[in-house]
């Protein structure tokens, strides 16, 4: 695949939206007035990954007239799961297609075909003359998971109310879907542990977070 770089003066794909039914959903943007081909990058989750790590994946090449007979790109959900898209216009050049490499993030979109539940449970075993506890922290997602969307914070004399609300640790490795037992870990009598998200902003709305 040929890339090269979207010059000053040209223009690029722009106001990426989406529509999602129960069955499928559908991709529209604004094509560049020039461009009649444009490639589709297409993967699960909703972090971003560099513009190389996204050039070695295989993407969808689609054309205006394919656009304008489905109304836009539409794809039929077949699983709860979230997905970024990134659309780049793209031009046939010397029987060669060309990339046109367009990297202001208005070419990016990310969907989600459903909530995925996070279940999470803490068990708590202590002695009854020890100044210590063992905790254990089992995470239960519907779907894979980046280590990044959790953390759980600890706090002295009552249980944490948000993800500031005392002592953030991160997790160490990702959650596949399924039960997860994290290794076991000491505290004191007197501290308490919860789950959070670890950006409440940006996956509080991808995700359904519960406890146990």
């Amino acid at each position: 695949m040929e890339i090269r770089e979207l010059m000053p003066e040209e223009e690029g794909i722009g106001i990426i939206r989406y529509e999602l039914t129960k069955e499928k959903f559908s991709i529209r943007w604004d094509w560049p007035k020039d461009k009649e081909l444009v490639y589709i990058f297409k993967i699960k989750g909703i972090d971003e990954i560099s513009i190389d790590e996204l050039f070695h994946l295989k993407p969808k090449l689609y054309t205006k007239d394919e656009y304008k007979e489905f109304n836009g790109y539409v794809e039929q959900i077949e699983e709860i799961n979230q997905y970024t898209f990134y659309i780049f216009s793209a031009s046939e050049d010397e029987e060669e297609i060309v990339l046109v490499k367009q990297d202001d993030g208005k070419n990016r979109i990310t969907l989600s075909t459903g909530k995925p539940n996070i279940l999470y449970e803490i068990d708590e075993k202590k002695a009854i003359f020890s100044k210590v506890k063992t905790v254990t922290i089992t995470i239960r997602p519907d779907i894979n998971i980046k280590k990044e969307v959790l953390c759980y914070v600890k706090k002295e004399g009552a249980y944490p109310q948000s993800v500031e609300d005392g002592v953030k640790f991160d997790f160490v490795s990702d959650f596949r879907a399924g039960t997860n037992v994290m290794p076991s870990i000491s505290i004191k009598k007197n501290e308490f542990i919860k789950v959070f998200f670890k950006d409440p902003m940006k996956y509080g709305n991808a995700y359904n977070l519960m406890q146990k």
